[in-house]
């Protein structure tokens, strides 16, 4: 900080700063604050931005300032400051999903009011709800145990934005729907029918919202996602993976059903992607 206050008041031209130190300064600034775990001091940064530092200058993986911020006050100060919350890294990943994937409702809800794309999507077709309802735990500490019920209080922000498409899926035909019931939060499922969600689409495997729910062995689950009525409707990938839900549950009644409506008991395990013409 006080780095940056002497290169400020001492006249140096950022410009030269930013040709021996690299253009990722307010960057580094933000981020320095966060490692300190300080009380959040931004009257640095925006000397910096006043005097022309680039706040969508990039770092280390094309990252930018506004995509480390950890809180909302860091957000509003790099969006006034001329920062684009629509930017994506090298990954295709936005702040809305960086801040998403951390679990941080008050930063995204800090990006959202900005007027981010809520259903931007990154080089593997995931939105930011998609990356609120992800499975995947890499935080270390407490935050390690309390990530998955933020990110699902991320979840609640994004669709009470009312701009979030439900049903947007990633390359693999993942849709929000389909993660929650992986996860087995009733209540995101509840929420998330309520907003639109169709229990009917399927990933590349043919596993739809409905055929986990089957599998869960959740009674809740499966009454709130029953299978449909007319099996024969289903695509040929449905039906197979339904097939092997109800062979792994020895469920003989069902497997009898779908080998009546035209499942393959000696299919071989087959990926298809024809949710991405749907898309």
């Amino acid at each position: 900080m006080r780095l940056c206050h002497g290169i400020v008041d001492g006249g140096r031209s950022l410009d030269g700063w930013r040709r021996h130190r690299g253009n990722d300064l307010v960057l580094r600034v933000v981020v320095h604050e966060a490692d300190l775990l300080l009380p959040v001091d931004l009257q640095e940064p925006s000397r910096l931005l006043a005097n022309g530092a680039d706040p969508n200058a990039r770092g280390d993986w094309q990252r930018t300032a506004l995509m480390e911020a950890n809180t909302a006050a860091k957000v509003k100060m790099l969006v006034a400051g001329g920062a684009d919350f629509d930017l994506k890294d090298q990954y295709g990943q936005t702040a809305l999903m960086h801040a998403a994937s951390r679990g941080d409702a008050a930063v995204v809800s800090a990006i959202l009011d900005a007027g981010a794309n809520v259903n931007a999507r990154d080089n593997k077709g995931l939105t930011a709800l998609l990356y609120s309802l992800d499975d995947e735990n890499m935080a270390m500490g407490d935050d390690r145990a309390t990530l998955p019920e933020r990110r699902l209080e991320v979840a609640r922000r994004i669709l009470q934005s009312k701009k979030a498409d439900v049903n947007a899926a990633n390359e693999d035909g993942e849709t929000p729907l389909i993660r929650a019931v992986r996860l087995k939060n009733s209540e995101m499922v509840k929420t998330l029918l309520a907003h639109g969600a169709d229990a009917n689409r399927s990933d590349v495997f043919g596993d739809t919202a409905f055929v986990l729910a089957y599998e869960s062995e959740s009674a809740e689950m499966a009454t709130l996602l029953p299978a449909p009525r007319s099996l024969k409707r289903q695509s040929p990938n449905v039906l197979n993976a339904f097939l092997r839900a109800a062979v792994g549950k020895q469920d003989e009644v069902r497997v009898k059903a779908l080998l009546a409506a035209g499942a393959d008991p000696n299919y071989e395990y087959s990926i298809s992607y024809d949710h991405k013409s749907s898309n």
